[in-house]
């Protein structure tokens, strides 16, 4: 069944977000000196959650759902391995296109808040480490941490809150198992293997053996048998099996069903 998902024209997309931030990076660098910019209104006045939900903005690009869906750990791979069905993912969609339309400039907002809180912490960080730091860049040092720290906070509230939504009704294993994809990406490991938590040594284990599993018949050699012992291990875990059964029977048809929901 497909959705039809009406746009809200007043959302940041990623493109937008970056278009805002080399905007603002142009005209403080044009009008304002070092010795200014390290008091900057955001690293001295982090803004509010409840004014970033409050504030709109002008919006010249309609919101990308493909990138909000997948910032938020909502990609059809995740929703593949954690056992979402076929016929829940446009509901899934709407969903989450419903948290954004109660803000929709919210996200942007926040992104912007964030490239500014970045670039001024970087910025003074070099300065500081390349010994030519003036007089209270230190403590403005502290003072943009701090808001870098805010905003970060910002935008993973936002895309909580999408997430949240979106999942809503999909059952808690199904709600847990997304909610560990999520946490785990950084790893970059096949996504079945996401569902499961583990310790940093095992993590490193583990992609070492995916490693060895992929390469090994391609320098003609046998791949590690301890490794493949440890692999066998991993794939017959219960989650994990499920997941992989859950990306090879449903897959296609999520990613074919998320394309449709989120507009293209």
């Amino acid at each position: 069944m497909s959705l039809s998902v009406t746009k809200p024209v007043a959302f940041f997309g990623l493109a937008t977000v970056l278009a805002a931030s080399s905007a603002w990076f142009l005209t403080s660098t044009a009008t304002t000196t070092p010795s200014t910019a390290t008091t900057s209104a955001v690293a001295a006045q982090p803004t509010s959650l409840a004014s970033l939900m409050s504030v709109s903005v002008p919006s010249p690009t309609p919101p990308d759902y493909k990138v909000l869906l997948l910032r938020a750990g909502l990609s059809p791979e995740a929703l593949a391995a954690a056992g979402v069905q076929p016929a829940q993912v446009a509901g899934t969609v709407q969903s989450a296109v419903g948290a954004v339309s109660q803000a929709p400039d919210a996200l942007g907002i926040a992104d912007a808040a964030y490239a500014e809180a970045r670039a001024n912490t970087d910025r003074l960080k070099r300065k500081i480490q390349s010994g030519k730091a003036e007089e209270g860049d230190v403590q403005a040092y502290q003072t943009a941490k701090a808001a870098l720290a805010t905003a970060t906070g910002q935008r993973e509230t936002i895309l909580n809150q999408v997430f949240d939504s979106a999942t809503a009704s999909l059952g808690d294993s199904r709600h847990q198992a997304l909610l560990a994809i999520r946490a785990n990406k950084v790893w970059n490991l096949p996504t079945e293997f996401l569902v499961v938590s583990r310790s940093e040594q095992e993590w490193v284990q583990l992609r070492d053996a995916l490693a060895n599993e992929r390469i090994a018949p391609k320098v003609g050699e046998e791949p590690d048998p301890t490794a493949q012992a440890q692999l066998a291990a991993w794939r017959a875990h219960a989650s994990v099996a499920a997941a992989k059964t859950g990306l090879d029977s449903n897959l296609a048809t999520i990613r074919a069903g998320w394309t449709e929901a989120t507009g293209d």
